[in-house]
């Protein structure tokens, strides 16, 4: 398995207890992520046979977006079945801060299947605030990634959470700009601010958990 080459191949080049692997990539690409202290590890990475990058980590902040209507996309959801069934059959995959699971946004619809589409080949991980039916149909995978957080000291279970959870509140703001419902009461502290519709409202979401009210690593 790739993965157990890694860890050989990493075994073979810096010293045990100098760094720790968070990741191994199989799919795309063949590679892993390293957390490691010394700039040497780097050095020593970038001469080694066969490693054709070895590239550091960059810290990322969020950054918000728009609705719809002030791109026009409600004009095309007439030529795609309508509000409501435009993005049915699709999957979008989000990388963000995670998801409420409560959100009215992201509710089941009664005519759709809880299950995922066929092809979809993600899964669905509970955990703290995210229980195992968050995954709704609406939700159909939901997955979070903290290694990087861990290693550096800056993830906080108690106020981050080990789940795909959005405390942050960005990521039900860019899955719902994405595919919220249609025509959903958008309200807040008691306030109703209208309704909202995301660009492809009868798609369904998989959520990948990797950015935190600290950043995220990629």
């Amino acid at each position: 398995m790739a993965t157990t080459k890694h860890d050989v191949f990493l075994e073979s080049f810096l010293t045990v207890g100098s760094y720790k692997k968070l990741y191994s990539y199989t799919h795309l690409l063949n590679g892993f992520a390293v957390h490691a202290n010394s700039e040497k590890a780097a050095k020593i990475l970038s001469g080694a046979k066969g490693v054709r990058l070895v590239q550091e980590d960059i810290k990322m902040a969020k950054m918000t977006t728009y609705t719809p209507k002030y791109i026009g996309a409600s004009g095309v959801w007439p030529l795609l079945g309508g509000a409501e069934n435009s993005g049915d059959g699709i999957v979008i995959g989000m990388i963000d801060t995670g998801i409420d699971p409560k959100n009215p946004s992201f509710a089941s619809f009664s005519n759709q299947s809880k299950q995922p589409p066929p092809n979809f080949k993600g899964m669905c991980r509970s955990g703290d605030r995210f229980p195992p039916d968050s995954c709704n149909g609406k939700i159909v995978g939901a997955r979070w990634f903290a290694r990087a957080g861990q290693a550096t000291g800056e993830f906080n279970a108690t106020i981050h959470y080990a789940s795909p959870y959005d405390p942050d509140g960005h990521g039900s703001h860019t899955a719902s700009t994405a595919a919220g419902n249609f025509h959903t009461p958008a309200i807040s502290r008691g306030y109703n601010f209208g309704y909202a519709s995301g660009m492809a409202p009868g798609a369904r979401l998989a959520v990948y958990k990797a950015a935190y009210p600290f950043g995220g690593y990629m």
